[in-house]
C-alpha cells in the first residue's frame, strides 16, 4: 500500500484506522523500517509515529520487525583503503540461517539511533498539516494504552535491539534507566538475544505481560537471572 504524501488525506479518508497503508500492515508477517542514520527523521514525523503503532502495537502477535540503517565508514579489504557505504540492522532474530550473527548485528548498530528513539514522543512529532496531527493523535488515543504505549513501544524496541551498542558506545545510567522503564510500560511481544547480556536480571524484571517469545540463547542469565525470570514469567501471557 501507498500513499501520495503530497495529500494523504485524501487516500485516507475519515477513519484511520481502515487506511490502505494500516490494512496492509496489520495484514502483514514482516515489516522493515528504515532509518537515515543522519538525522533520524523519520523518529520526527507524526506519519512515521503513526505507522510505529501500526507496526508495533496493533499488529498481529507474533509480527516482525526489521529496523535498517546505513554508515559511512572506511573498510580496507584490499590494503589499499576505501570508503564505502555498509548497512546495520536491527532484526527480531527470525533471518533463516543468520541468527548466530544477531550479536553482531544488534552491536554494530549506530547508538546515536537508538538514543534518537529513546526520546521518541508522538506527541511532539511534525506534521505539514495540524489538521493531520491532530486527527492522527486522535486516533491513538483511542487505541489500547493510546499515546503513552506507543512512545513506550517504539522506544523500547529500539532499546532492545540496541541494549549491546548503546552498552558497548558507553550509554549512561540515565539513558539505560530511560530504556528499561520504556520496556516496563511497552506492549513488546519478542524479546531476542544471542549474546551475553550486561544485566540479565534487570532485563527479565522489567519485561512487560506482552511478551509471548522469549529467547535468551549464551545470554548469560545465571541463578540471579533464573530467579527473576521465574518472577517473569507470571506475567507474560506466552
Amino acid at each position: 500500500a501507498a500513499l501520495r504524501q503530497h495529500n494523504p488525506g485524501a487516500d485516507i479518508g475519515e477513519d484511520i484506522s481502515a487506511a490502505p497503508f494500516v490494512t496492509a500492515i496489520q495484514q502483514a508477517l514482516q515489516t522493515l523500517i528504515i532509518v537515515p542514520s543522519a538525522d533520524c527523521a523519520v523518529l520526527a514525523r507524526v506519519w512515521c509515529g503513526l505507522e510505529a503503532q501500526t507496526v508495533m502495537v496493533s499488529a498481529l502477535a507474533g509480527h516482525l520487525t526489521d529496523i535498517y540503517t546505513h554508515v559511512d565508514e572506511v573498510y580496507d579489504p584490499t590494503g589499499y583503503g576505501s570508503d564505502t557505504t555498509r548497512i546495520r540492522c536491527l532484526t527480531d532474530g527470525e533471518l533463516p540461517g543468520l541468527d548466530i550473527y544477531k550479536a553482531h548485528r544488534d552491536a554494530a548498530f549506530p547508538a546515536h539511533i537508538v538514543e534518537a528513539a529513546l526520546n521518541f514522543a508522538l506527541k511532539e512529532a511534525q506534521a505539514s498539516s495540524a489538521e493531520d496531527k491532530a486527527r492522527i493523535l486522535a486516533h491513538v488515543k483511542k487505541q489500547p494504552g493510546g499515546v503513552e504505549r506507543v512512545n513506550a513501544t517504539v522506544r523500547a524496541r529500539h532499546f532492545l535491539a540496541g541494549l549491546l551498542s548503546l552498552v558497548e558506545d558507553g550509554a549512561s545510567e540515565e539513558l539505560l534507566e530511560k530504556g528499561y522503564a520504556a520496556l516496563q510500560r511497552s506492549s513488546v511481544s519478542r524479546v531476542v538475544f544471542s549474546a551475553e547480556l550486561p544485566s540479565p536480571e534487570r532485563l527479565l524484571r522489567s519485561l512487560p505481560a506482552s511478551v509471548l517469545v522469549l529467547d535468551l540463547y549464551d545470554a548469560g542469565v545465571g541463578d540471579g537471572g533464573a530467579e527473576a525470570l521465574a518472577e517473569a514469567l507470571p506475567r507474560m501471557r506466552g
